[in-house]
């Protein structure tokens, strides 16, 4: 009843001539087209419907190279934005609908920030502009992370160092890193699954982020790296242990695992261990670290590499919920990540709206998870999604070359009646 009082109070105050409207108004420019519209109005209908809707991204700092282009989707907020690099001589910056594309112009850091302009809120990212990555068969020096070539058949290049979110600075080829629960992209203090955000609680309400999460917004080592970097396939892995030999050794006083292939390649992985509720597990005894591939029929269980002072291999006893190490690897055959260029979407009863696909292989399937609700189709990269009644849907959206998905969470709203006369 009191969401019907402010819609009737909305309405007549729009349609007043003589209103007068300040930027700080409620009942105002939203849009800040320079003046009171029905587009103003609708807007603050969802606003009133659907609530406050925080500005947030999918990832905060970003790692590119030279002439190369990152992109990091607006997550959620108004749909007005705006994004401004502070040294467009080190990264440029563009902006479609929720994507921003942050291109390397220069070796350097800036800060790109990206406001709401509907609320004014603000968020930072922090762009880190390097040379282009070449590969070594070791560290040539401390400027980790270096790109190492082990002569592998694929031609994946290991990095020399683990994702270290929390200081960045230290990354080395002996430092722990960080410690992440599967498709998590921060650190935290316990890793049990009623602190797992990507269940409700339990180990059987796990959510199915896909068979593969490797260059999507769940995966640690390309949100925080960028460019090409992302976590390991559970192939990569293998064949990391086919074409490789072991030896279980220390450097700087840590103890850890150093794959050498026939080229002369090598790396080293400290013996992490991992962490299990707040307590740290086999330190110096064992290396666990994750890939970025799923058990197909566990949904609670992701596939990693463990290794002690006398085997390496891959398990697939992982429970999603720990907190593991992560090296990432660069593919020889980079499929291009799958984005889209809006996460949300508010509509009506029998409106339309179209979301794009703003980067992935080409090919493209679309699934509406309530078709009584909302409906999807596809039709080269633009989705185009339609209300039928009142409710909530998730669409989901799937590179069917490299398996990657997208979901779009629909809420509809039905046909808004003001009753009585004008």
């Amino acid at each position: 009843m009191k969401k019907l009082f402010t819609l009737f109070t909305i309405f007549l105050t729009a349609l007043s001539s003589n209103a007068q409207i300040t930027q700080n108004n409620l009942f105002g420019d939203l849009n800040k087209d320079g003046k009171v519209t029905v587009s103003d109005v609708m807007m603050l209908v969802n606003i009133v419907m659907n609530g406050q809707k925080n500005l947030s991204l999918n990832a905060e700092n970003v790692s590119v190279t030279i002439d190369k282009s990152y992109t990091v989707t607006i997550i959620s907020g108004y749909g007005k934005y705006t994004a401004v690099s502070s040294d467009e001589s080190i990264a440029e910056v563009s902006l479609e609908g929720s994507t921003i594309t942050i291109t390397g112009k220069a070796a350097g850091t800036v800060v790109v920030t990206v406001t709401d302009q509907i609320t004014d809120s603000c968020m930072e990212i922090n762009v880190t502009v390097t040379e282009d990555i070449i590969p070594y068969l070791a560290c040539p020096d401390d400027h980790h992370p270096h790109m190492i070539d082990l002569g592998l058949p694929s031609g994946t290049k290991w990095a020399c160092c683990n994702v270290d979110t929390d200081h960045p600075e230290n990354q080395s080829p002996t430092n722990y890193g960080g410690y992440y629960a599967w498709g998590e992209t921060e650190t935290k203090s316990t890793y049990k699954w009623s602190t797992y955000i990507h269940c409700n609680g339990t180990d059987d309400t796990c959510h199915d982020l896909g068979s593969d999460i490797a260059g999507t917004q769940y995966d640690v080592a390309h949100v925080k790296w960028g460019d090409s970097w992302q976590m390991p396939t559970r192939d990569q892995i293998s064949e990391l242990l086919n074409n490789t030999t072991f030896t279980w050794t220390s450097k700087n006083d840590v103890i850890g695992i150093q794959f050498t292939s026939v080229n002369g390649g090598s790396i080293f992985m400290p013996a992490a261990g991992y962490r299990n509720d707040s307590a740290l597990g086999n330190k110096g005894l064992n290396g666990n670290y994750w890939s970025s591939s799923q058990l197909p029929s566990n949904l609670s269980i992701a596939y990693d590499l463990d290794f002690g002072s006398g085997s390496a291999y891959i398990y697939d006893d992982g429970f999603r919920n720990f907190g593991q190490s992560v090296r990432p690897v660069v593919s020889s055959s980079i499929v291009a990540n799958l984005h889209i260029s809006s996460a949300t979407l508010s509509i009506f009863v029998g409106d339309v709206e179209s979301v794009e696909i703003t980067s992935g292989s080409g090919s493209y399937a679309v699934e509406s998870s309530d078709e009584s609700v909302a409906t999807a189709t596809i039709q080269n990269n633009i989705i185009t999604v339609g209300a039928v009644t009142a409710g909530t849907a998730t669409i989901t959206v799937t590179d069917t070359q490299s398996s990657q998905t997208a979901t779009i969470s629909v809420t509809v709203s039905g046909n808004l009646v003001i009753n009585g006369n004008c």
